[in-house]
Order: C-alpha cells, then structure tokens, then sequence
C-alpha cells in the first residue's frame, strides 16, 4: 500500500486486534485474524526490503534479527512491537490530556515548570493504565496471598486494579502530579519488564512538552471510553484548545 496509507491499516489492524484480547483470545490461535494479517504484512514489507538492499538506517539492525529468528519470526516480531507501541501509546497521551483537561490547577502547574512532564506522563500510567491485565504462566508451583497456584496454570494479573490499590497509593483514584512514593506496575516488573518503557515515557513527556508550548488552557468538550477490559482509553477526546 502507499506508505500515506499505512497508518490506516495499523489503525484498523490495532482497534481488531484489541478487540481480540478482549472477547476473543480462545480465537486468536485458531485462524486468520487481524493478528496474523499484520504478521503477514510486516513480513513482506521485511522480505522486500532485504531483497532491495535498502534497509532505513534506524533500521539497519533488522538483518541481524532476521539472521538469528528467520524472517517470519523477525516480521511477527516487528508486527507485535508495532501494536504494542503504537497502541499504549496512543491512549497514553489520551487519556493524559482527558485528564489535564479536568484539572486546571495541575495544568498550570506544568506550564509554570516543565519538569513536571515526567510525572504527568507516570501518574496517568498509573491511574489510567493503558495495558490493563496481563497473563503469566508459573513454571512451578508458587504460593501468592496464601492461595497455591499450579504449575502452568493460566493467571491473569490486574495491571490496572493493583496501580490503584488503596494500601499503595493514597486517594489512589485522584490524578496528582505531586504524588510520591511507589513506582506503577504499567510497564510490568522485573524480568518481563515491557522493553518499550523508556520509548513510551519519552513520546509521553515529549508530546506534553509540545502541548504546553501551543496551548495555555485546555478544556473538556466531550470524551467516550472504550469498551474494552484489557486497553484503558478513549474511543473519542473533543478538546477546547487557546493558545
């Protein structure tokens, strides 16, 4: 497709792909889906571009992937970080300037010093996490809360409900630029830490940043959230925007 085309697709692939994680993850291994139509795509887009020798330079590193994975392995790779990063970004932002919108007083805090960047973008990570549950799989039995989970038993691990948990964060459904303390489990812990997080994080202040350059105030219009259990964003965000 035309390359002014490809953030359609990536558009249309993301929003059934959400959709998949939410209702219908029992189908995402039976068949042709969304999922596999990225794959699909992403791998050619990859094999074409070894075949002209013309790999982008931020890219150059994609051959060595190639060389170790395979090249469908590489492009479902690349496909899966491109929904991944693209996604939670996405309602990142989102869900930031919904909030912002809501608060004047911290608005103005931010515009009075910039540095605060950072902490809007972590406490929007924290109270409005884009990635809402995830799933592990114990390789041995492990006992959590006194309750013992089995060897490769399926567990589901509410993101969005532990960065809310009221023993961890005080007035923990507020959105608070000054709050101190620990640190939101948005990107995960420890060894299966989201390798995106300093990407996200620098798109997130970057993007503020620009915003609190063009605009002075920031107004709600009207907002939608999207009926999903596993994402945390919105379908749609109308802002009144002075400059």
């Amino acid at each position: 497709p035309c390359p002014d085309h490809r953030h359609v697709l990536v558009r249309a692939w993301s929003g059934s792909i959400r959709a998949l994680l939410d209702t219908g993850f029992d189908d995402a291994f039976g068949g042709a889906n969304s999922a596999d139509e990225m794959s699909c795509y992403f791998v050619e887009h990859l094999r074409h571009l070894l075949a002209a020798g013309r790999m982008p330079p931020l890219l150059t590193g994609l051959a060595g992937l190639v060389d170790a994975l395979g090249l469908t392995a590489a492009g479902r790779n690349i496909a899966f970080l491109a929904f991944a990063g693209h996604e939670t970004t996405v309602h990142l932002i989102g869900n930031m300037l919904f909030h912002l919108a809501h608060q004047p007083a911290q608005w103005a805090a931010l515009r009075a010093d910039r540095r605060l960047a950072a902490s809007a973008v972590a406490e929007t990570l924290r109270l409005e996490s884009p990635v809402q549950k995830i799933c592990r799989w114990p390789l041995e039995p492990v006992i959590i809360g006194g309750q013992e989970i089995e060897k490769n038993r399926l567990m589901v691990l509410l993101v969005g409900a532990a960065n809310r948990d009221p023993a961890q964060f005080a007035d923990a459904s507020r959105f608070d630029l000054g709050r101190a303390g620990r640190q939101n489990l948005a990107f995960g812990r420890g060894a299966h830490v989201c390798i995106g997080r300093a990407l996200a994080e620098m798109e997130g202040v970057a993007v503020l940043e620009a915003a609190l350059t063009h605009w002075r105030t920031i107004e709600p219009v009207a907002a939608r959230w999207m009926d999903n259990s596993s994402i945390r964003g919105l379908d749609a965000l109308a802002l009144r925007l002075t400059a």
